[in-house]
């Protein structure tokens, strides 16, 4: 870059008109805040060579492919946990089904052998029939 590049980059920079213009001490004064000392056209920063282009690409890619590796690992971790979960309560879960399906069982069983009494009564009673004491023996059965 020339000297009128600079001038105008500090003029847009500062926003003052007062700066831009040969021979003002205050541009060298702020050239030299900014770049360390007057810059030259000589010492101007060369482009980057393209090794360093694929060194960068190549780090990047590196990280991002390790995100993602990382990433993957995580996510089969908390799915293995989620299925440990899963199967330890659906193992509870069979565990009172059939505690209750048992108590049912021996509900029905209880109930049918009653409503067997009560057919056996039924048929071997005769003409006359004692309700107190068909009521005494059969309660159970009309609770339910």
């Amino acid at each position: 870059m020339d000297h009128q590049a600079y001038w105008r980059f500090l003029f847009l920079w500062k926003g003052r008109a007062n700066w831009y213009g040969p021979g003002r001490t205050g541009l060298k004064k702020s050239l030299s805040i900014i770049y360390g000392s007057t810059p030259s056209p000589q010492a101007a920063p060369q482009g980057k060579r393209w090794k360093e282009y694929l060194l960068e690409f190549i780090m990047i890619f590196l990280a991002v492919t390790m995100g993602f590796f990382a990433e993957q690992i995580r996510e089969r971790h908390m799915e293995k946990e989620r299925l440990q979960n899963y199967f330890g309560s659906m193992v509870l879960d069979i565990e009172s089904n059939r505690m209750a399906l048992d108590s049912a069982i021996r509900l029905n069983t209880n109930m049918i052998r009653d409503y067997d009494a009560m057919a056996r009564s039924f048929l071997t009673g005769g003409p006359s029939f004692d309700r107190a004491a068909f009521a005494r023996q059969m309660g159970s059965i009309w609770c339910r």
